[in-house]
């Protein structure tokens, strides 16, 4: 079940109306430190599978960051 979440400020180009948004119903039932430790997992998981592609591992990528 999805919960809405007035956003502040008015609606799509100034219409007057407020804006909802969807969120997922385990939103309610998860604490922010814990979404964000899942989110942070998973960016990681599909960090190492996009690096793998080109030949480098986790971590590499600042390295070359830098050397660019």
């Amino acid at each position: 079940m999805a919960q809405s979440t007035p956003e502040t400020g008015n609606g799509p180009a100034g219409t007057g109306r407020e804006v909802t948004v969807s969120a997922p119903a385990a939103a309610g039932t998860e604490t922010v430190s814990n979404a964000i430790v899942r989110l942070t997992r998973l960016h990681r998981m599909v960090a190492g599978q996009l690096l793998r592609r080109i030949g480098l591992h986790p971590g590499q990528e600042l390295v070359m960051m830098h050397l660019w």
